[in-house]
């Protein structure tokens, strides 16, 4: 399997420690992209905002300040960008505020 197949595989579904790394460098290349897309929703008070495909978790952290008292639901189908996001926004999490889940564990 060459180079290219196993890096396009870690970005289709990041697993274990070079899916860790293949999020940490998603999350640097698509900051600007996520900014853009964060500010065409015009997040309000009370909104509820789902992140399908939530990788990381840095559009939830951006969003939950925003929808002040609604909350910020984020899925992925990677369990090590779950773990991630969940780290990533561990305070909201907490205080139910923002839930992530793993798509694998939908049904």
């Amino acid at each position: 399997m060459g180079l290219s197949t196993v890096l396009g595989n870690q970005l289709a579904h990041p697993m274990g420690a070079a899916g860790w790394v293949v999020g940490k460098l998603m999350k640097v290349a698509n900051s600007q992209p996520t900014q853009r897309a964060i500010d065409a929703l015009d997040v309000q008070p009370g909104n509820r905002v789902l992140d399908l495909g939530c990788g990381a978790g840095q559009a939830i952290a951006l969003m939950s300040p925003m929808c002040g008292d609604g909350q910020v639901h984020g899925l992925d189908q990677s369990r090590v960008m779950v773990a991630e996001a969940r780290r990533t926004n561990r305070n909201d999490v907490k205080r139910g505020k923002v839930l992530i889940l793993s798509l694998i564990h939908i049904s």
